[in-house]
């Protein structure tokens, strides 16, 4: 018995790629092995060859399915590159309806959402616009394709359209996807149709030419195509599907050429001329004297991993390789000759009747082959189009969703060095008039019989051995050892005991984050209900001012605190410095940022307001003043006489004490005669869009704010200007929404490795509830108005110094400091590592602050006291808990802890759950495994913020009391 050729059984299938799968023969016979499907010991496989055969069953196909159904490569969709695209759906008249957004991170993830056009604008949502009234994609272009004669290629999704675009074919989808076709887009074509034809839509014809029920009279003859004996051997048919369009004789005549196909000549395409031409295929590109018919090229395909060496276009003719050559012998065929027999008598072909070529392309997936299908019901004439049609992946597992698609399909001929003309035929070429038999679950074979190599491993035994090998510290080439060991012993092929290891391991990194969530989490929970007492950092006056006004208001005592630090530090400006160590020059300046956090409404701004009001009223009256010495100056230059010998009148320089809503350019303007400022932003997102908005992107902004966190110098050299200021000392502080923070950590990278978010301090404290207590009111302006105002003269009034840490203050702040070394060092999360040197920073700053402000109360000292330094510890672990949290809250990865948070949110704001009404609230628990939800249920209820409600039919859990 000779051995078969791997392709005779299933196409583009390698015995060679499953070997490693297979156990080789107990007789120690060389390349023998157990046959999967008779389980006989007389599988023969070539050395390094396709060819094999069972001398036992002889059963290639089943062999063949039996190793793809259970090891083929299940290739993943490619990961589309960091980008934003969009596309338009117009209504029937070309205007703008509804716009498609879709963000790709480059990372796997996307992001897509739907505008309608407005008035003159796009506004996220479709609003009240029902989606039947939305006309399918391209909607004009398909008219003109239509009318014209093109195929018209449906697709799923707006992507795939563009891959076929590009190719010089027209291609639609509908809004939505494949879950919301309806009887509107089926109406969509056939009204093109009609429009085109001027007809009534029920005289619109759209069946291809092999149609059954063509009229003698109407109806052009399918051309065959001859093949020479010396091109196929057996004499064997080459068939082609036509598409014609009727035209008249005059058409005919100048259509009857061949016109090779390029892509840069849109009038190339298949239905413009009119017919497919007979394909020249030489003895060496149809090897074996096989068949070449319907929609099988001559060109060879991948078949999505199984095998991809035929896409080598550099290859020999006994791999039936696809040449550049060859490529140039493909044409298209004119109209049948028949035609011209019937002279002037057709010419009301035109008139009458129009061939409509659509082509139906599913992705490889089941969702996708379920509305190609539904189409096809409406569209029974309809061609297919099977992307990688050739790939045996087609014959075996089906993925429910996420499968490969025109796009992918496309990408892989290109990466093959492939051309535009060369795709488009091999795409022409792969079109099927009926729809496959395909079943969306593993084909089975009655001729299969079950072998225990191939039976799911449930030996309890077996599993021991696996978890101790899982336990073991060993190399990774003695796991592979290990695992090889074990196969041997329970009769296994190595690639399942491999997978079940991994599987394990996963499994136990799994309870690994379960239990490290169960330590921390009831500890992460507590934080943004964890006060800052003001009492133990600030004078009590001063903190007592901070709480009446935050209960007022209302909102948190820490959220005011927070926004008033860098108005103090402002007014400290550059006259003072705190030294930690003078023989290292280890010194900090008085600069500091800080933002508060919070969802939208939840009254940010009002604290900020209140907070900066002090430096406002400043402001105002620098504006005034400086708006009176600018008339006076105008009026002395108007009387003032050069020959006078007088010196001329100096311009006033307006007094500035804080900033908004300002770029680097602008700040370096103003911060040349005020070299100490606050910059108040609002929303704090846009202090960042800002940054090298001017420059494209490329400019040095970020650079520059790091310069001007470290109280550095500015420059600015200009043609016209130029500009050097020696040190500065500009604060910032602003608030920002959750989920703006989120896109930022987005934009800068979960590690955050510049370090530009932890410059920053941030004050997550959940706010209180807003509602107004009206008839609570002492009707007398907050005493904080007049205690700020009073502080921020006072420390501008401080002279020039330099603070030195105390005998007692150096011990307390080591101590701290060598703790906060530790702690980066054993720290798993990158950006917290990153964020460890600016709190040692934060400290030291947060210490001079406090400083001064206990002197206005207390004459100060040049030396700071231990008892200050305490202070300003106290308050930096605050803020770095808060950090903590953000970092938790915001995780980008799918990080546990940041799924709790996120549930306990939903949980406070729906003070019941289950895990459906989870997954329908929030997009993000949605994606969760219905166990991994489960486990968050299970934390909360052990954290104590949850409980779950007795006696429900499935798993409910209510907000704790």
């Amino acid at each position: 018995m000779s051995l078969h050729n791997s392709q005779e059984s299933q196409s583009n299938f390698n015995i060679q790629d499953y070997i490693e799968y297979l156990t080789p023969s107990p007789k120690k016979e060389k390349n023998k092995y157990i046959c999967p499907v008779c389980s006989g010991h007389n599988l023969s496989i070539a050395k390094n060859s396709p060819k094999y055969d069972c001398y036992n069953c002889g059963d290639t196909n089943g062999i063949a399915k039996t190793l793809l159904a259970e090891y083929a490569p299940k290739k993943e969709k490619k990961i589309r590159p960091q980008q934003y695209r969009e596309w338009i759906y117009t209504d029937r008249e070309g205007n703008p309806l509804v716009k498609v957004c879709r963000i790709d991170d480059g990372l796997g993830k996307r992001k897509i959402w739907q505008q309608r056009y407005e008035n003159n604008q796009w506004i996220n949502g479709l609003d009240n616009l029902s989606k039947e009234r939305i006309p399918i994609f391209n909607y004009q272009k398909i008219k003109q394709k239509i009318k014209a004669g093109e195929i018209i290629f449906l697709v799923e999704g707006e992507p795939c359209c563009d891959a076929l675009n590009e190719l010089g074919l027209i291609a639609t989808t509908n809004l939505g996807g494949s879950d919301e076709w309806n009887i509107t887009h089926t109406q969509n074509l056939i009204e093109i149709i009609s429009n085109v034809q001027n007809l009534e839509q029920k005289n619109v014809n759209y069946e291809l030419i092999n149609s059954s029920n063509n009229n003698s009279n109407n109806s052009l003859n399918q051309k065959q195509t001859t093949l020479n004996n010396d091109e196929v051997a057996n004499s064997q048919n080459h068939v082609n599907n036509d598409f014609v369009i009727s035209k008249t004789q005059e058409e005919v005549n100048s259509n009857n050429s061949n016109l090779e196909a390029n892509k840069n000549s849109s009038n190339n395409n298949l239905l413009n001329s009119l017919n497919q031409q007979e394909t020249s295929l030489n003895n060496d590109e149809v090897g074996n004297g096989q068949n070449h018919v319907n929609n099988d090229s001559a060109i060879p395909k991948n078949d999505e991993g199984v095998n991809s060496n035929n896409y080598n276009l550099e290859g020999n003719k006994e791999n039936n390789n696809f040449t550049q050559e060859k490529t140039d012998n493909i044409y298209f065929n004119s109209v049948d000759d028949n035609i011209q027999q019937h002279g002037d008598n057709n010419n009301n072909f035109d008139e009458k009747r129009l061939k409509i070529s659509i082509v139906l392309s599913p992705d490889r997936d089941v969702k996708g082959i379920r509305h190609m299908e539904k189409i096809y019901h409406d569209f029974p004439s309809a061609q297919w189009l099977y992307p990688n049609p050739q790939s045996p992946l087609w014959n075996i597992k089906i993925p429910e969703s996420q499968g490969l698609d025109m796009v992918d399909w496309i990408e892989e001929m290109k990466a093959q060095k492939f051309t535009n003309q060369q795709i488009r035929s091999i795409i022409i070429d792969s079109l099927e008039d009926k729809p496959r038999n395909l079943k969306l679950e593993v084909i089975s074979d009655s001729k299969v019989i079950n072998h225990p190599l191939f039976h799911p491993i449930t030996c309890q035994e077996l599993k021991e051995k696996i978890e101790d090998l899982c336990h073991d510290n060993l190399s990774q080439v003695d796991v592979e050892l290990e695992i090889n060991r074990i196969a041997t012993e329970f009769n296994r092929i190595p690639s399942e005991i491999r997978r079940i290891y991994h599987a394990i391991r996963r499994e136990n990194e799994q309870d690994e984050q379960v239990n490290e969530l169960l330590e921390t989490l009831p500890d992460i929970i507590k934080i943004p209900n964890t006060d800052l007492d003001l009492y133990k950092i600030l004078p009590p006056d001063l903190a007592a001012s901070i709480c009446e006004l935050a209960e007022a208001m209302p909102t948190a005592p820490e959220a005011l605190f927070t926004a008033l630090l860098p108005t103090w530090a402002c007014a400290i400006g550059q006259k003072s410095r705190i030294i930690a160590k003078v023989s290292s020059g280890y010194t900090q300046p008085a600069i500091l940022r800080t933002a508060i956090v919070a969802y939208s409404g939840e009254r940010k701004s009002p604290a900020l307001k209140s907070a900066t009001k002090a430096l406002q009223i400043m402001e105002e009256n620098a504006y005034q003043k400086y708006r009176q010495e600018l008339a006076d100056y105008e009026q002395l230059l108007d009387i003032y006489d050069p020959k006078s010998g007088e010196p001329k009148p100096k311009k006033p320089q307006r007094k500035r004490y804080m900033v908004t809503d300002i770029n680097f350019e602008g700040l370096i303007a103003v911060a040349k005669d005020n070299p100490s400022l606050l910059n108040v932003v609002d929303e704090l997102a846009g202090y960042f869009k800002r940054m090298n908005k001017f420059s494209h992107g490329k400019g040095d902004d970020i650079e520059r704010d790091l310069s001007l966190f470290n109280g550095g110098s500015l420059m600015k050299d200009r043609a016209t200007e130029q500009i050097f200021i020696e040190n500065t000392t500009i604060s910032a502080v602003g608030t920002i929404q959750w989920e703006k923070l989120k896109e930022l950590q987005q934009g800068y990278g979960e590690e955050d490795p510049a370090g530009i978010l932890s410059r920053w301090l941030f004050c997550a404290k959940k706010l209180p509830a807003g509602y107004l207590d009206l008839l609570n009111d002492s009707e007398q302006q907050p005493s904080l108005d007049f205690y700020n105002e009073v502080i921020i003269a006072t420390l501008q009034s401080l002279p020039k110094t330099d603070y030195i840490l105390s005998l007692s203050g150096k011990r307390i702040f080591q101590e701290w400091q060598h703790q906060l070394v530790n702690q980066m060092r054993s720290q798993p999360i990158e950006a917290m590592r990153v964020a460890y040197p600016k709190f040692e920073s934060y400290c030291l700053r947060l210490t001079l602050i406090f400083h001064c402000l206990w002197g206005i109360y207390d004459e100060t000292a040049t030396s700071v006291s231990g008892e200050t330094v305490q202070k300003a510890i106290y308050a930096t672990n605050w803020f770095i808990t808060q950090y903590r949290y953000i970092l938790a809250k915001n995780a980008q990865s799918n990080n546990i802890e940041g799924n709790a948070l996120r549930l306990l949110t939903l949980l406070e704001r729906k003070q019941e759950l289950t895990i459906g009404q989870a997954r329908k609230y929030d997009r993000t628990l949605y994606q969760l495994k219905e166990t991994d939800l489960k486990i968050l249920f299970e934390a909360l209820c052990s954290a104590s913020v949850a409980e779950k409600i007795p006696n429900s039919k499935t798993l409910k859990i209510k907000l704790s009391a």
